[in-house]
């Protein structure tokens, strides 16, 4: 395979050693601050948004599934204008570009009642764009600002102050759409979206140069060098796809359309991570990434099954919390695992992760069309679907010892 090298050893060279001085850069530091500002957002609206279109669309599986298998099956084509655009525009203004279309997503939202149609292409249309300029700069500039001996540290801070910042957040917004409605959230969060802009403005302006084509890309996936990368990107989408997808459905069903409850049980499991998360992290800087990771795997996999047999909301409540504590154990060390390969590619840095997020969004769409067929051709208790999470979850932890030994 010839790969098509350019002029990007420059850069890698300038953060180099930027990490040595303090355990966050100005980039990552920067990138953190919005990140978390933007989580307040988030927060709110990551498991009530999907419950909202739901509502929008009749209750109906069928066209909740139609809706976001084509949304993922659009980023995938979508990622690659992204990455081709990351060598004119730079990282810094393709996250600020991907926070805008994130923000005039939320606003989407305010058109549902007034033309349900108008809002799900609108909807189609900024969710892809964000995803295709934001993602890519964000796991760059993550790639080159963490520093490989603390990375693991530095990834469980970043997720603690996620966690920290929305703790309690879902039971506010519970409380806010029980008496006011949706609408003013995604008011408050188009605004938080445009707070979260003034502190990419301090990144350093480092541009990576994109080199593969289309079907380029498409082939370095499936080779022999990339193709464990893919089989983790796969499984990974697969899991995230029923995680914020389906499973909110799945809540929103067992407990009865009752929001107030689920904003309380999202808000409890929320801050059952924040300890394990430092101790995570700080594990993966000096132990073995590929056990760690093995471990969390099948802890977290155990998770969606105790999910699958809860039948009440206590039982629902318990089997959660437990999924958030071992969940760090497994994504920690995957994503230093993924940090560490991309930084180690050098020149092709932005291919390595563009080639990670398309492997993501084609195992997301895989689950969410099959979940369309079941839907269409197979009567069964959807909720079944987690045991693909389960076998998801297992299967990065293994894959990453492959990479490891590799």
């Amino acid at each position: 395979m010839i790969y098509l090298l350019t002029n990007k050893t420059t850069q890698m060279e300038k953060v180099k050693n930027i990490n040595k001085i303090n355990l966050f850069s100005k980039d990552l530091l920067s990138l953190s601050l919005s990140t978390a500002i933007q989580a307040i957002a988030d927060s709110m609206l990551v498991m009530f948004s999907v419950i909202f279109i739901y509502q929008k669309l009749d209750l109906s599986l069928l066209y909740i599934f139609i809706l976001f298998s084509i949304d993922s099956i659009l980023s995938i084509f979508g990622l690659i204008f992204g990455a081709k655009a990351l060598g004119k525009i730079g990282i810094k203004n393709s996250i600020i570009i991907g926070s805008i279309f994130f923000m005039l997503n939320y606003g989407t939202f305010l058109i549902f009642d007034f033309n349900t149609t108008i809002a799900i292409v609108l909807y189609l249309i900024t969710m892809v764009v964000a995803r295709s300029f934001y993602w890519i700069g964000y796991h760059v500039d993550i790639s080159l600002f963490t520093d490989q001996s603390k990375r693991g540290s530095q990834i469980g801070r970043i997720r603690n102050i996620l966690s920290i910042v929305g703790v309690a957040l879902p039971f506010i917004a519970s409380l806010i759409i029980d008496k006011i409605g949706f609408n003013i959230l995604f008011i408050l969060a188009v605004l938080i979206y445009i707070i979260s802009i003034f502190p990419l403005l301090k990144m350093n302006d480092t541009k990576q140069q994109y080199s593969f084509g289309f079907i380029e890309t498409f082939k370095n996936i499936f080779s022999k060098r990339y193709i464990r990368n893919f089989f983790i990107g796969f499984s990974e989408g697969a899991e995230m796809g029923i995680k914020i997808t389906i499973w909110p459905i799945i809540i929103f069903i067992l407990m009865k359309n009752d929001i107030n409850s689920i904003g309380i049980l999202v808000s409890l499991v929320l801050l059952a991570s924040l300890i394990v998360n430092s101790l995570v992290g700080k594990l993966t800087d000096i132990k073995s990434k590929s056990k760690i990771a093995k471990l969390g795997g099948i802890l977290y996999g155990l998770g969606w099954i105790w999910k699958i047999l809860s039948l009440t909301n206590l039982q629902l409540f318990v089997a959660s919390t437990y999924q958030n504590i071992v969940e760090p154990i497994l994504r920690i060390p995957r994503d230093s695992r993924f940090y560490e390969g991309a930084r180690n590619k050098g020149d092709l840095i932005d291919e390595y992760v563009v080639m990670r997020i398309m492997s993501n969004f084609l195992g997301r769409s895989f689950i969410l069309v099959l979940s369309t067929i079941f839907i269409i051709f197979i009567p069964y208790d959807f909720k079944y679907i987690l045991i693909l999470a389960a076998i998801a979850s297992s299967l990065i932890g293994f894959l990453i010892k492959d990479i490891v030994k590799k």
